[in-house]
């Protein structure tokens, strides 16, 4: 059992600014920081074969492209996830805070499935890694969620 843990952020102001289409321009300036709410990840050898994803819902698939979950499917696609496996997800907070579940759960992702912090694979440390991987779901994230997990 692996299990990864990543915080959530309180952003003061800036939102907007974080963003490439803005702070490339103008620049950018943001105030936020990580608080005592986490997404845990927790990963299990699954010996019984097959794919189980369990978060606010159970998905069993027989490959990890087949999850509806966007994110994990952007990540097994990119082949980080192993089969078989059980890939449990849990937040101290539900989804649709503002608290920045998402990009934690991609840090978290990017944690568990890459050995380096700077991953030599992609020549990215891990939150460029974890913000490249939420583009794929959600191409206007900014960088001040990743930052405060990271």
């Amino acid at each position: 059992m692996k299990i990864v843990r990543s915080p959530l952020r309180v952003s003061l102001f800036g939102g907007g600014s974080d963003l490439p289409a803005y702070y490339e321009k103008h620049g950018g300036l943001i105030i936020s920081f990580a608080i005592d709410r986490c997404i845990s990840l927790i990963h299990n050898d699954r010996p019984t074969g097959g794919c189980r994803l369990s978060y606010s819902k159970v998905e069993e698939v027989k490959n990890w492209r087949e999850v509806e979950h966007d994110l994990v499917r952007a990540y097994a696609e990119y082949n980080h996830i192993l089969l078989p496996a059980t890939i449990t997800i849990v937040g101290d907070v539900p989804k649709g805070t503002g608290l920045g579940s998402s990009s934690a759960l991609s840090l978290a992702l990017a944690m568990m499935y890459y050995k380096n912090p700077y991953d030599m694979k992609v020549h990215l440390p891990l939150w460029k890694v974890a913000k490249r991987f939420e583009e794929y779901t959600n191409p206007h994230v900014g960088i001040q969620d990743f930052l405060p997990a990271y």
